[in-house]
């Protein structure tokens, strides 16, 4: 392996009638060098972690984020795994039930003859074929893995926690489109068993909406309802922030400060 900061994959998944999916690996600076294993951060929209978002113009700026946390000893670094989406599947892959104003007007147009959510078998790509191939590839912590993503790729975080709960230990969920997945995961993470030793962080912003102001707010109460301590849910309002990527890419470095703090 070559010392390189971003490494590319192709990959099909299997139950997702062998779709390709392309694969961003993002190093820790020092892991040519430091023989060290990682924890490992899967995420949502891989091809906007680094390059701007076509919609908005902004990347999350993930590299930068991490590098200036660990460089001042404020994590101990991670292995940032960015999954890529694409137009016509995103929403479709990223949740388990799909309200009916946005299979009207979102969804319409797709080139798709049944419209149905794949969010389960979404989670069972990552969680069978793709951690598994990242732990044998890279030096990872395999215990200690974390999802996140935006908007709908925030839906679909939530559902791994409450679905994978023994895997994924850190969930960053920015921005989420509630409101497009309630039927089904208001009442599982009502009946969610919150373990102690996971961490969730959502977050809004403060001009995204009412729908989806309301969503996360609604989300707040039900986590903390259900969490053991705390410390182990954070929640973020930010004021005069829209649904972009310029302001998912501050609120990241909160996210990470708190999720990955050094020494853990």
């Amino acid at each position: 392996m070559e010392n390189k900061r971003e490494i590319i994959h192709e990959m099909y998944a299997k139950k997702l009638d062998n779709r390709k999916k392309i694969i961003r690996v993002f190093l820790p600076h020092d892991y040519h060098t430091s023989g060290k294993s990682y924890q490992v951060l899967y995420m949502m929209d891989g091809q906007n972690l680094m390059l701007p978002a076509r919609n908005s113009g902004y990347s999350w700026n993930v590299l930068p984020s991490v590098d200036r946390l660990y460089q001042s000893g404020e994590i101990d670094g991670i292995i940032i795994v960015g999954i890529d989406s694409d137009d016509t599947y995103r929403i479709i892959e990223y949740s388990q039930s799909i309200d009916k104003r946005t299979i009207g007007n979102r969804l319409k147009d797709l080139e798709i003859e049944d419209v149905k959510p794949q969010g389960d078998l979404f989670e069972d790509f990552v969680v069978n074929e793709l951690k598994p191939f990242i732990d044998k590839t890279y030096r990872t912590i395999s215990d200690k893995t974390g999802i996140a993503g935006s908007s709908c790729g925030g839906n679909i975080s939530l559902y791994f926690a409450v679905d994978y709960p023994d895997v994924f230990k850190v969930v960053g969920a920015f921005s989420n489109a509630i409101w497009m997945v309630h039927e089904t995961l208001f009442p599982k993470l009502k009946s969610f068993n919150f373990p102690s030793d996971m961490k969730i962080y959502t977050d809004i912003g403060r001009k995204e909406g009412l729908r989806y102001l309301f969503g996360n707010r609604k989300i707040n109460r039900i986590l903390r309802s259900k969490c053991i301590n705390s410390n182990q849910v954070l929640y973020f309002e930010q004021k005069g922030a829209t649904h972009t990527e310029l302001f998912w890419q501050d609120r990241f470095y909160s996210f990470i400060k708190w999720a990955y703090k050094s020494g853990k």
